[in-house]
């Protein structure tokens, strides 16, 4: 099987630096999760949200 594929307008761009992290502090722990709760740097555009599960 033969696939041929093209790439147009490709580009890569440099990441912007990640806002400062204040008072980082854990709230409520269990087995398996943890909460925790920080204040930002001031600056930022838009908040994520992290989630690791086991």
């Amino acid at each position: 099987m033969l696939v041929i594929f093209h790439i147009d307008d490709f580009r890569v761009d440099n990441i912007p630096t990640c806002p400062n992290v204040l008072m980082l502090s854990t709230g409520v722990v269990n087995s398996s999760s943890v909460e925790l709760n920080w204040t930002t740097g001031g600056t930022e555009i838009l908040n994520g949200l992290l989630s690791i599960e086991k």
